[in-house]
């Protein structure tokens, strides 16, 4: 999971980082910087599936490349460069 991908779930699911901790149990401050992140996260493993599953069980899917979509939602396409 990357930090774009926890930005693009808040906003679909219209959350605050805020709202993402009360959800996932994960403090502000830990969401906040993850949040920030660009890339891949880095953290404990728990953190981030906590984080994960507070998103998934809220109806986000996360795809993978190859993967299809099970409903609406956007995907940023890779290019090469």
């Amino acid at each position: 999971m990357t930090g774009e991908q926890i930005r693009a779930a808040r906003s679909l699911l219209g959350w605050t980082a805020n709202d993402l901790a009360a959800e996932s149990g994960i403090s502000y401050p830990t969401v906040q910087r993850l949040d920030s992140t660009q890339g891949k996260l880095s953290g404990r493993h728990g953190t981030i599936e906590a984080i994960r599953g507070a998103l998934v069980a809220n109806g986000i899917q996360f795809l993978e490349s190859g993967d299809t979509a099970n409903g609406l939602g956007v995907a940023l396409k890779q290019t090469d460069t």
